[in-house]
């Protein structure tokens, strides 16, 4: 195939994207990086000092972005813990905004490659969460066997998600599994 025949081939398939799912795509593109990349420094620094297995997987398994953190009844977990996600969003919107504008006279960007790369970034960073989150739990290290000085903490005093864990790391087969 000649340069010139991928040339039109691929401003061919370009056309098949409309303004409007150009558009929304940029902001998707933003909105995915954003959720991707870890934002804070301290991520950084927690992955990098101090190392031990434990710590490297929990860090690869449990990067969710906080720019804000809301206290409230739900916890770190809860729905108030997604306003980072509507501040990305809204960030997302403006950069979405700034892409269009900037590329406004522009005709030559292949959003399908785009496209393709966005997947395969969304794709290992799902796949690079999942597999540190199953070697924590093959490996028993977010719940382990109970301690003798937790064993004897009284039963009023635990966290709800601490007395799961120390519940569930008495079976090691069933956290395996």
């Amino acid at each position: 195939m000649s340069t010139a025949t991928q040339t039109l081939s691929h401003s061919a398939v370009d056309q098949l994207w409309s303004r409007s799912e150009k558009f929304t795509f940029r902001i998707a593109f933003i909105f995915f990086i954003l959720l991707i990349v870890p934002l804070e420094p301290e991520w950084y620094t927690k992955l990098f000092s101090d190392f031990s297995f434990y710590k490297l997987l929990g860090s690869l398994a449990g990067s969710r972005p906080g720019l804000i953190e809301i206290k409230s009844e739900s916890g770190r977990w809860g729905i108030a813990s997604y306003t980072t996600w509507g501040i990305l969003l809204l960030a997302s919107i403006i950069g979405g905004v700034l892409w269009t504008f900037f590329v406004r006279k522009r005709t030559v960007a292949d959003y399908n490659k785009l496209y393709y790369w966005l997947r395969v970034l969304v794709r290992y960073r799902i796949a690079i969460g999942l597999i540190a989150f199953g070697l924590i739990k093959f490996y028993p290290m977010q719940m382990p066997y109970p301690s003798v000085s937790n064993l004897h903490t009284e039963f009023g005093d635990y966290a709800p998600f601490k007395l799961y864990w120390q519940s569930v790391g008495l079976s090691l087969e069933y956290q395996i599994f």
